[in-house]
């Protein structure tokens, strides 16, 4: 596999970045013709798109696409409006299909926002406002171009239009969706979405899998009107009637048996874990709340590491949370599920910075599976500790036993597990007294051994959470006399003193 990037970079702006993922596949007589439509992309009317990168994958294409885009790519790339782009070209040896060159293009982006589009003349770039404005604006998770409803289009096949319509029943009958064109090839998503999605698919079940991954992770899908000029067979339509049963048996697949979304990581980590937290985490952080005197006000809450906002839901029974993440992604999340809730405000925060702005320190600071991401947990430490009003409380969820770090620490970025005596220890030597420590979910040692070191696993498996949540149920009364001296997590409650 070849790489190379014409070398005119882009314009370095403040804004979002778009990155135009266009899978290539012997296109030569139609090649030129595209690129220069592309060129004509009124991306000024993009919302808040300042940065274009386009990633050119070329899947082993043998008619002389090849050379001919590496002739195109000796100009410089400047779209109608004035704004010039960086252009990437890969070109790969070996023709994998259509997915595995949408695959690799999204592994090469930067973009905030990713927009997939074919390499011919059935789909505008004059429709990219519409695709990417929902983004933007973020309403949108994703955004399907749908070729059937709103628009003019080109009049083609009846089977070839028959064969769209019922895959794309089948997809919505799988995962529970409405849409009306889920084999377009015209869709954007989220950058950070695009890029920790688990797809696996290497020709046109790029689609299906596609549709059912951001369906399964629960993700905000819009449809909007796109133009359509159908090519005909004649003309270099790769679509037959084998990729039509091929996309039924991807739409089983992954509707029913292949259905985690997302790759190894804190993506998958955390979508795991979600709807779990209310009988893992929950108990333990309601048993420190309930030590804390609440007095008339309401207590203010900073929440260090919101994530996905599922440990936020229950905090705000308390009183006020500044719910924070470093992740603008994550950010993004926090904004919309909270967007019409009083009593919390959302903040992108980097926990080893300084807090820039002046407003009164806070009583109790949360910080939930956030201490072992960091590398100088002491620094982040004393940050916090400075942040919190004499007298109030830092409350820290971590990993227990340095011993069972397995390949799922690394996969979500941990640098270490705990044991009480250390942390206690850390948080003495920073200002912090009347430590309390306790533990939580013994028996998840046992999961964890088997997941992480005996099979060496990267990942959470959400069937085994769920046996897990549901036997807590009935085990907690077993559980609870461990839970003063041994468990998968370490909760402490921390007190600052008067001077740290």
């Amino acid at each position: 596999m070849g790489r190379f990037s014409s070398s005119f970079g882009a314009q370095s702006c403040p804004g979002m970045k778009l990155s135009v993922i266009v899978p290539v596949y012997d296109e030569r007589p139609w090649i030129a013709a595209f690129y220069e439509r592309l060129k004509q992309a009124p991306i000024d009317r993009c919302k808040g798109i300042k940065q274009v990168e386009i990633v050119m994958v070329d899947d082993g294409s043998t008619d002389g696409t090849r050379e001919r885009i590496a002739q195109l790519l000796q100009q410089d790339f400047v779209f109608q409006c004035g704004l010039r782009a960086q252009v990437h070209f890969i070109s790969k040896n070996k023709n994998e299909g259509k997915g595995a060159a949408v695959r690799e293009g999204i592994g090469q982006s930067t973009g905030d926002i990713i927009l997939i589009q074919d390499a011919d003349l059935e789909y505008s770039p004059q429709d990219y406002p519409s695709l990417v404005t929902p983004i933007a604006d973020g309403t949108a998770d994703a955004v399907f171009g749908s070729r059937f409803t709103g628009h003019y289009r080109r009049v083609l096949y009846f089977w070839h239009a028959l064969m769209n319509r019922w895959v794309t029943f089948l997809s919505n009958l799988f995962n529970n969706l409405n849409l009306t064109d889920m084999e377009t090839g015209f869709k954007a998503l989220r950058g950070e979405v695009g890029r920790n999605l688990r797809l696996t698919s290497n020709r046109f079940g790029i689609e299906p899998e596609l549709t059912s991954r951001l369906a399964k992770a629960g993700l905000r899908i819009y449809e909007v009107p796109i133009s359509y000029e159908g090519r005909s067979y004649t003309q270099g339509k790769k679509i037959g009637l084998w990729d039509g049963l091929a996309a039924v048996f991807h739409i089983l697949r992954f509707g029913i048996w292949d259905c985690e979304p997302y790759k190894d990581g804190l993506y998958q980590t955390l979508f795991a874990l979600d709807k779990f937290v209310n009988l893992l985490y929950v108990p333990l952080i309601k048993k420190a709340l309930g030590k804390i005197e609440r007095g008339a006000q309401p207590l203010r809450f900073l929440e260090i590491g919101s994530g996905i906002g599922s440990m936020t839901e229950e905090l705000l029974k308390y009183g006020h949370v500044t719910a924070t993440d470093i992740s603008e992604d994550f950010v993004e999340t926090l904004r919309q599920r909270f967007q019409h809730r009083e009593g919390v405000e959302i903040r992108k925060w980097d926990a080893m910075a300084r807090w820039e702005t002046a407003e009164s320190k806070f009583d109790v600071i949360i910080a939930v599976n956030i201490l072992e991401h960091l590398a100088s947990d002491e620094r982040a430490i004393a940050n916090w500790r400075d942040l919190l009003a004499t007298g109030g409380l830092l409350i820290l969820l971590v990993p227990n036993y340095p011993k069972l770090f397995s390949p799922i620490d690394r996969a979500v970025g941990h640098f270490r597990r705990y044991t009480g005596k250390e942390l206690n220890r850390k948080l003495a030597a920073l200002g912090f007294g009347k430590n309390i420590v306790y533990y939580g979910n013994p028996l998840g040692i046992l999961g964890w051994i088997w997941n992480g070191l005996i099979l060496k696993r990267a990942r959470l498996p959400r069937k085994q959470l769920r046996g897990y949540a549901f036997l807590k149920n009935f085990f907690w009364i077993i559980e609870r006399p461990f839970e003063k001296f041994v468990g998968l997590n370490i909760v402490t409650i921390s007190q600052a003193t008067e001077q740290a």
